[in-house]
């Protein structure tokens, strides 16, 4: 073992430095955490003020907007709420989409593909927001003077 010791050129006090160094590490590291940690406290303290930031103005025509507000089937959502749907349905998420893209706010064809594509309604709701799509539609052409 001496030559080994000798090979390393290893002091006396090797071990214990060792030993020291492990024994103070959990309380350099607790030291150092609270440091760190008022250091954070100082910032949430001294907070920056927050610049508020103004929305754009939304671009929507007025026109369309009243268009798809009489389009708007609120007795039949009314219905629906009765029987049990809540607000936050898929169904009646697509059934509140369907008078703006019909009154002009967004392309038609491109809502309705999502109305058929979407695999979370049935072939009963997508065939009952079809009727409602149609009447909307009546309903559109009635106000432009088509029908």
């Amino acid at each position: 073992m001496s030559t080994i010791t000798a090979a390393r050129k290893i002091d006396r006090l090797y071990e214990i430095r060792g030993t020291l160094r492990l024994m103070a590490s959990p309380l350099l590291w607790t030291a150092r955490t609270y440091v760190l940690g008022a250091r954070n406290l100082i910032h949430v303290i001294h907070r920056k003020p927050v610049r508020k930031v103004e929305r754009p103005v939304r671009s929507y025509d007025s026109g369309a907007l009243a268009r798809a507000r009489a389009l708007f089937p609120s007795e039949y959502m009314r219905a629906m709420r009765e029987i049990g749907f809540d607000n936050d349905d898929v169904f009646l998420a697509h059934l509140r989409t369907l008078p703006v893209a019909i009154a002009g706010g967004h392309s038609f064809a491109a809502v309705w593909d999502n109305v058929c594509d979407d695999e979370r309604l049935t072939d009963s709701e997508v065939e009952s927001l079809s009727r409602e799509a149609v009447a909307m539609l009546g309903r559109d052409m009635e106000m432009e003077g088509l029908l």
